[in-house]
């Protein structure tokens, strides 16, 4: 008989003499049921048949495209550099967007004695020299404003941001002529004309000390000015917070002739909730089109626009905006980014995650090792959760296969396949993210993946397991057992390392006999992501 907790708890605090009875006796029947109907519904496998036959179009994953990062001057960095590097080779990254590139910590212009505006490119040629370097290219997010042109003297953020328009608009439109052309006199004309150029950053909430109106005077002598200079690249905007303006900004750019090659915006899995704090008293939803639903409603406003054939880069999205939400760090952030992404009925090309780095100074420097900071990576280079889920959908090389199954991508290639499958279940949240993933929450068992795959050539097969989950690639819950130390020792960052390293957790060789159908089952947990790599021996 199956082991039943349930049953062995009565039958311990029961008096013998009552356990005759008919109304224990119902209770306990009632009890084995709902057991076994339990212990059923986890036992069912989970089928997932591939034809390696029908394959279709060449997968493209668009969050491994872009990926977001701190200001300009802390992009610099040896660390964050060496990080992104990484995330290039391991994930595939090809574009970064960073804000403050014309920040006073950059030094892009000042004036002199003679009150003569000066231009200075020096900091903005070395950050781009060490971008390319990394194999990553820029997504130029132009703002914030340099004092010498600002108007006033709002900031925003602890590195201090200028957000206020330009006190005249003719000379901000000299500035980005003089910063197009040296890019290109510097890293080449048909180099930077693979770029984008975004302008501002969010300007419909306190990043803009200005309307709608200024903003697009903003985005006219900005687009204006690019293109003059060379008509190839390429523009967009209006990079708001939380897909707004959308519908406006087209209607206005199309009315004027402005210049537009892209849509962009951002968007973020959370909402307030009725606890205090103005960027902690955050949840993530756990809904699986947090983020789908607002892209694909975004896209049907593009679609009914005047200018339908726009394409939407989400320059900015994650499950939260806050610098300081435990849930960045915990594993439960891999699977959540793969369901958003897969809810998606049509992906914007580029989904550019937010952000690279823990080395974030929006909210002060992060002082400790996890604090909730928005990166793939922490301070000192360990990987996150969401790294390995990056890393894993850039492994996904082929033409893609159907699955049959809705938390699954498969592909095939050079005679083998690739399978990535995940089990969502998202936690009952009783507090807030800062204080809910605080504390550790071990994973329960899920339905076993049962793989089946039909039409593979006979002979032998390198097998390779790779997971992220619940102590699995997961520095944040070891972190959590030591008590989340304020620093870390070399013993202790050597461990967390160690446990990092996306290493398989099976690697063996299997057979494919004759029959070309090769079977095989994974045992799963809920909120763990798989990547199963099925290879022939000989490649």
């Amino acid at each position: 008989m199956r082991h039943c907790p349930g049953v062995e708890m009565l039958l311990n605090v029961v008096p013998r003499c009552f356990r005759d009875t008919f109304p224990f006796k119902s209770m306990l029947l009632l009890i084995i049921a709902l057991s076994f109907n339990i212990a059923a519904r986890v036992d069912a496998a989970r089928v997932i048949s591939l034809d390696t036959q029908h394959a279709g179009k060449v997968f493209h994953s668009p969050l491994n495209i872009c990926i977001g990062g701190d200001h300009a001057a802390n992009e610099m960095n040896p660390e964050t550099m060496r990080q992104l590097a990484e995330a290039h080779r391991d994930c595939g990254i090809a574009y970064m967007r960073f804000h403050g590139l014309l920040d006073d910590d950059m030094k892009v212009v000042i004036r002199n004695k003679q009150g003569k505006l000066v231009y200075n490119w020096r900091k903005i040629d070395q950050l781009y020299a060490m971008m390319l370097k990394a194999g990553v290219k820029p997504l130029v997010e132009l703002g914030f404003m340099p004092d010498a042109l600002a108007s006033g003297k709002a900031t925003i953020f602890y590195y201090k941001g200028n957000i206020t328009p330009p006190k005249h608009y003719r000379q901000w439109g000299k500035l980005i002529t003089g910063l197009v052309r040296n890019l290109e006199a510097r890293f080449g004309r048909k180099n930077v004309e693979t770029w984008y150029f975004e302008v501002w950053n969010e300007p419909n909430i306190g990043f803009w000390k200005g309307t709608f109106q200024s903003y697009m005077k903003l985005y006219a002598t900005t687009s204006r000015a690019i293109k003059a200079v060379d008509p190839k690249l390429r523009v967009g905007g209006p990079a708001t917070a939380g897909l707004g303006w959308i519908s406006r900004f087209i209607a206005t750019c199309h009315k004027e002739h402005l210049p537009l090659d892209f849509i962009s915006s951002h968007t973020y899995g959370c909402g307030p909730h009725p606890w205090p704090g103005k960027r902690k008293g955050l949840r993530v939803s756990a809904r699986p089109d947090a983020i789908a639903g607002g892209i694909d409603a975004t896209w049907a406003k593009i679609h009914h626009s005047a200018m339908p054939q726009l394409p939407l880069f989400i320059s900015e999205w994650g499950p939260s905006y806050s610098s300081r939400d435990a849930v960045h760090d915990s594993y439960f952030q891999a699977v959540w980014l793969l369901e958003q992404m897969h809810s998606m009925k049509n992906p914007a090309p580029i989904l550019s995650y937010w952000a690279l780095s823990d080395i974030f100074e929006e909210d002060g420097p992060q002082t400790l090792p996890f604090e909730g900071g928005f990166g793939i990576f922490n301070p000192e280079g360990i990987r996150k959760p969401t790294f390995f889920a990056l890393e894993f959908l850039h492994d996904l090389h082929g033409r893609q296969l159907a699955t049959h199954d809705p938390d699954s991508i498969a592909v095939v290639r050079h005679g083998g396949v690739s399978l990535l499958a995940w089990s969502y279940r998202w936690p009952k949240q009783t507090a807030r993210d800062d204080v809910f993933f605080a504390a550790p929450h071990p994973s329960a068992p899920a339905r076993t993946i049962s793989l089946r795959v039909a039409h593979l050539k006979a002979g032998k097969y390198m097998l390779r397991i790779h997971e992220v989950g619940y102590r699995h690639d997961d520095a944040y819950t070891i972190y959590q057992k030591w008590g989340r130390p304020a620093h870390l020792t070399a013993r202790q960052l050597g461990i967390l390392r160690r446990s990092t390293t996306n290493k398989p957790v099976i690697k063996k060789i299997v057979t494919v006999t004759a029959s070309g159908d090769w079977t095989y089952s994974v045992p799963m947990r809920t909120n763990r992501v798989m990547l199963l790599q099925l290879s022939p021996a000989a490649n």
